[in-house]
C-alpha cells in the first residue's frame, strides 16, 4: 500500500491495465451476444474511465499547486 501511495503514475497504469481487460470482455459478450453483460460492462468501464479522470485531475492540480510554492 505504501508503495502505491509513493507511486501515483503506478495507480493510472493499473487502472489502464484494468480498462483492457474490461474492453477484451466486452468484445467477448458482443461475440456471444449478450446483452446484459455488455451492458453491465460498458458501464464499468465508463465509471472506471472517469475516476482515472479525477485522479488525473487530482494529481495534475497537486503538481501546479506544488510548482507555484
Amino acid at each position: 500500500m505504501q508503495h502505491t501511495v509513493k507511486h501515483q503514475s503506478r495507480l493510472l497504469k493499473d487502472d489502464r491495465n484494468v480498462l483492457q481487460l474490461i474492453s477484451v470482455e466486452l468484445q467477448m459478450t458482443q461475440i456471444l451476444k449478450n446483452v446484459v453483460c455488455m451492458k453491465l460492462l460498458d458501464n464499468l468501464y465508463v465509471q472506471i474511465e472517469i475516476k482515472i479522470q479525477l485522479r488525473k485531475d487530482q494529481n495534475d492540480r497537486k503538481d501546479v499547486a506544488f510548482d507555484l510554492n
